[in-house]
């Protein structure tokens, strides 16, 4: 039982090692692969199903811009995503700030949403993701020391 508490810290200090040792974009890469082929399977037969079966075109339209999102994650990576969506966001932030009677009031609730358009639009989701692998690495390192130094504690405590 002893040797089992610890190798959840064994395999967060090697877990944590990966992230922070293996280049981020090679780790971007893979998720990006895997969630455009993902979507890509998923959506794809149900497109296919939609407009084979005559279904509503809520459906098919939701459908097929999922299929091409996957294939823009494919094709394009993050940075294209998180560039066309950050760019819509703002357009309908931008339409929503005109259209409202109180444009200080609006702005003021949609802050954290103009945040993080920008940021979807100017630093990108890989630049972003690049921090958030990073911090993970670090975070799971320092967590599987403590856990390791910890249970190594306790033993030592139930030995003697």
């Amino acid at each position: 039982m002893k040797k089992i508490l610890q190798l959840d810290g064994i395999l967060s200090v090697i877990f944590g090692l990966l992230l922070i040792l293996i280049p981020s974009n090679v780790i971007i890469s893979v998720l990006q692969f895997i969630l455009g082929l993902g979507v890509i399977l998923v959506y794809l037969p149900i497109t296919i199903f939609h407009f084979y079966i005559k279904r509503s075109n809520y459906a098919k339209i939701k459908s097929l811009v999922f299929t091409i999102l996957g294939f823009v994650i494919l094709i394009f990576g993050f940075n294209m995503v998180g560039f066309i969506v950050g760019t819509i966001m703002l357009i309908f932030l931008i339409i929503d700030l005109i259209k409202s009677n109180s444009p200080k009031e609006a702005f003021k609730k949609d802050l954290i949403k103009y945040i993080i358009a920008l940021v979807l639009v100017l630093v990108g989701v890989n630049q972003v993701l690049d921090i958030m692998i990073i911090a993970s690495g670090i975070v799971l390192l320092v967590v599987g020391i403590i856990k390791i130094i910890t249970d190594n504690i306790d033993n030592n405590k139930e030995n003697k």
